[in-house]
């Protein structure tokens, strides 16, 4: 065997034992031969195998012990990582349902829904077939969908079929909410250390290299923290490139604005190792029949009629509009079937509140009682100050969990000036760590959490809201707004709590504004323009005379707003939708919109000052939502739809062919869903060669928008991989359009290239 492949099996040893090794030992490794003797440390043992190799590419042959296995049977062996263990305690930790409803999903684009456990297993399965490039699987949802409880049961169920020896590899569950993904490593060594295993932060990467383990990140939304978008992936992107292009990992959030971010953004440093492309996944809606089967599943052993009964019940109460769109989501159903079970009511109104209601009033009623039998609490006010000044705690801590002895604490604290018997106080603070709707911290049974992110998110509105409005000073709101990202669903209720003050929408748009000029971030921005869309929506949706200004609306859905004499400045637009939003005689100034869906019919932008050029990039209903980037093409469609500064206007464009754009257009989209592309893809290839006659790749590689990488991959090949924001690109063949300098550099390179022809 050639010293080469030994060299790279020598490389690739020491790199996966290394998160294994006790600190302070050395790895020896000798050739012997055409084998590989390896002594190291591990646990106080001293360990030693021989490893033969048939290709650097392959998988080895250990030799320990008189026994003869993969090597890939070695690191998940006992001596090892221990999988077995690890597969034992992924059992006990996330416990099956003794009923639920299955679960289907299917890749984006795909027209047929399929078991999860069996998509996922193919999906898996292909990722570790691919070239030298880690799959990154991104699932979306709506709050209450059921992302974390199939995830769980996925994760359990493979778990299963691990120890029963019908799986070779395990996923391992990350509950990434209400973190930050700045401590991303923090939240999988927390995960590894609650499960009570061997494995470390360290070692995880090795393992998912070698297709041992699947990451779940499940909450990657919420991962984004303080530091923005571009340090929040920065952080994932540390961690493909420890994956150095091997294995799969799956990631879930609440919209797939954030996939399409991070394909956008991540990694423009050229200097990591990653490489990486993804996929969509969907998680299938439930349906009538889907609510009827949990119904009749969770009341095994009722009678017939009462089951048929509680059906039709259940049933009603999403039958109305205010909640049919809830009967997707199996948060609502599961916990409305538990309310009629116990024989509460829910008027339909608000499905959320009502259950909630019911919740705190069977707490107030029939637990929390004096020794006469008779409620200690006259009404639900200080149950629900306990729960809000909870949630607000999580908040400011940055987490969605906290310690008993602190809840015990915020009773004794928050409570006290409501001058409640101290019989009452002390039930509250006895019966804290079991009151409705929170739980123990999965395995962490000293921590105290919200059982879902709704419920979190109800109580977190009216907190937060009271916080803010109290603490008048633009400085401390600013702190408030700055911690962490803001749900939908936080917002919404939040103004509804503002609306209920003597303020007119004008005023709060105001104060937004202002909190966010001069030392706003953008965390604070976005978050505040959060807080806009909820303001206008519950207003009513008719804004007139308002002012936005230095706000950021991110995936927000304008639908319904109707904007008149309203001037915007220093707003960023990037990606939701303005289908169905109208502007009239309104002015803008320093805006930017990025990637945000237009209808041909329903959207109107007559903005006066708003540059053509302001907008990179749209999609368009009616053009099947495709991104449109050319700037003359942009430039047609918002003309269509009324921007006046769009009528006729000249786009200062480079002087650069319609057959060079298209080529470099077509560039451009083998990126959209990768950073790394081989020369030698069958479909990029033809692309490629056209690309490097016409002159536009090496321009592209001169200004460093692209860069040529080789690695071992089934054989040594050359990739080609991209530092740039795929739709950037296009949007930069207009000069003045607000792009990164390498790119009007590479449109300048290629007009210059053009005049000298």
């Amino acid at each position: 065997m050639s010293n080469v492949v030994l060299d790279a099996w020598e490389e690739r040893v020491r790199q996966d034992l290394d998160g294994f090794a006790d600190p302070g030992t050395s790895i020896d490794i000798q050739h012997v031969g055409s084998a590989l003797e390896v002594h190291w440390v591990c646990e106080d043992k001293e360990r030693f195998f021989r490893l033969r190799a048939s290709s650097e590419y392959g998988n080895a042959t250990v030799e320990e012990g008189g026994r003869r296995i993969s090597y890939r049977s070695y690191l998940a062996s006992d001596q090892v990582a221990d999988l077995r263990r690890v597969a034992r305690m992924i059992q006990r930790v996330y416990a099956p349902d003794t009923f639920s409803v299955p679960t289907f999903m299917k890749v984006k684009g795909s027209a047929d829904w399929k078991p999860i456990g069996e998509e996922m297993d193919r999906l898996v399965g292909e990722g570790f077939a691919s070239s030298g490039r880690t799959r990154l699987l991104f699932m979306a949802g709506d709050a209450g969908a059921g992302k974390t409880h199939s995830l769980q049961m996925l994760t359990h169920g493979q778990a299963e079929r691990y120890l029963q020896r019908r799986a070779d590899y395990l996923y391992f569950y990350v509950d990434a909410q209400g973190r930050a993904l700045a401590r991303f490593n923090e939240a999988v060594a927390t995960e590894l250390q609650d499960l009570r295993v061997r494995l470390t932060y360290h070692s995880l990467a090795c393992l998912v290299r070698i297709g041992l383990i699947v990451p779940i990140v499940d909450g990657f939304d919420e991962l984004l923290g303080t530091g923005g978008y571009d340090d929040a992936f920065d952080s994932l992107t540390d961690f493909l490139g420890d994956l150095a292009g091997q294995g799969v990992l799956v990631a879930s959030a609440r919209s797939v604005f954030y996939e399409d971010e991070f394909a956008a953004r991540a990694q423009r440093n050229t200097a990591r190792n990653e490489a990486w492309y993804h996929d969509a996944l969907q998680l299938r809606p439930w349906t009538k029949g889907d609510v009827e089967s949990y119904v009749f599943g969770i009341s095994d052993g009722m009678e017939a009629n009462k089951v048929t009964k509680l059906s039709q019940e259940v049933i009603s109460v999403f039958e109305s509009s205010v909640n049919r769109h809830l009967m997707t989501r199996p948060l609502f159903v599961a916990r409305t079937v538990d309310v009629l079970m116990k024989g509460g009511e829910l008027s339909g109104e608000d499905l959320l509140d009502d259950i909630i209601d019911h919740y705190l009033e069977r707490e107030r009623t029939e637990k929390m009682l004096g020794v006469d039998g008779r409620p200690l609490l006259d009404t639900q006010g200080p149950l629900r100050r306990f729960y809000e000044t909870v949630a607000l705690e999580m908040w400011h801590q940055k987490t969605r969990e906290l310690d008993g002895r602190t809840i015990k604490e915020l009773v004794e604290i928050e409570l006290y000036d409501l001058d409640l018997p101290s019989k009452a106080l002390s039930v509250l603070k006895e019966r804290s760590n079991t009151l409705p709707m929170l739980s123990t911290g999965g395995n962490r049974r000293s921590s105290i959490q919200f059982e879902h992110e709704l419920f979190f998110a109800f109580f977190m509105a009216g907190g937060f809201a009271q916080a803010l409005v109290d603490r008048a000073s633009l400085h401390h709101a600013r702190i408030i707004l700055g911690r962490s990202l803001l749900s939908t669903e936080v917002a919404r209720r939040a103004a509804q709590h503002f609306a209920r003050r003597e303020h007119t929408l004008s005023d709060w748009l105001d104060l937004l504004g202002d909190v966010s000029n001069a030392e706003g971030t953008g965390l604070v921005r976005q978050n505040a323009g959060r807080l806009a869309i909820a303001l206008m929506t519950h207003f009513g949706g008719q804004v007139a005379d308002a002012r936005l200004a230095h706000l950021s609306f991110f995936d927000t859905d304008f639908r319904g707003l109707a904007f008149v004499d309203c001037s915007l400045e220093d707003c960023h637009i990037r990606g939701g939708s303005l289908a169905g939003t109208t502007f009239d005689n309104c002015v803008g100034r320093s805006c930017l919109l990025e990637g945000v869906l237009v209808d041909r019919d329903s959207t109107r932008l007559d903005i006066e000052g708003l540059l053509a050029n302001s907008v990179l990039s749209i999609r368009v209903v009616q053009d099947e939502s495709r991104l449109i980037v050319r700037p003359n093409l942009v430039s047609a469609e918002l003309a269509r739809v009324g921007l006046p500064t769009a009528v006729g206007a000249e786009r200062t464009r480079y002087d650069v062919s319609e057959r060079a754009v298209d080529i470099v257009e077509q560039v451009v989209n083998l990126f959209r869903s990768t950073n790394l592309i081989a020369f030698t893809d069958q479909y990029a290839k033809p692309i490629l060669q056209v690309a490097e006659r016409a002159g536009v790749l090496p321009a592209m590689v001169e200004e460093g928008l692209l860069h040529y990488n080789d690695r071992s991959a089934s054989g040594q090949k050359v990739f080609i991989k991209r530092s740039f924001v795929p739709q950037d690109v296009l949007a930069g063949l207009d000069r003045e359009t607000r792009v990164d300098d390498k790119i009007h550099g590479f449109w300048e390179r290629l007009e210059v290239a053009q005049l000298q022809s």
